[in-house]
């Protein structure tokens, strides 16, 4: 997988979100990207990060080949996701996208 990426780290400010939740989006993106490039065979990632007056939905998907089901869970990457995620109220899906690859996604509450 090759690609461009520009960003910046969490808690430098800007993003108009809590610290934590900030931190938290920041950190399941770093992990789901982590994931892709050691477990899959996948061309493409793509991030998507959306903000509604309540929520910041973050969605990481790839065209890769996704692991057996119950495979995913075998590593402590989604586990310590889904454990920052549990801290802040919000909910975090992981598995098979419908098209196929890998989808990580999280609605974390702003603040």
């Amino acid at each position: 997988m090759t690609g461009n990426a520009a960003g910046r780290a969490a808690g430098e400010g800007g993003s108009g979100l809590p610290g934590l939740i900030d931190a938290t989006a920041y950190r399941v993106v770093q992990e789901a990207i982590t994931n892709t490039l050691r477990h899959v065979r996948a061309r493409t990632a793509t991030v998507r990060i959306e903000c509604t007056e309540d929520t910041l939905e973050v969605t990481v998907t790839d065209d890769g080949t996704a692991a057996p089901a119950g495979e995913h869970d075998k590593g402590s990457g989604l586990a310590g996701m889904r454990e920052r995620v549990r801290m802040v109220a919000g909910t975090l899906e992981a598995g098979a996208a419908p098209d196929g690859g890998f989808r990580v996604r999280t609605d974390p509450p702003r603040g």
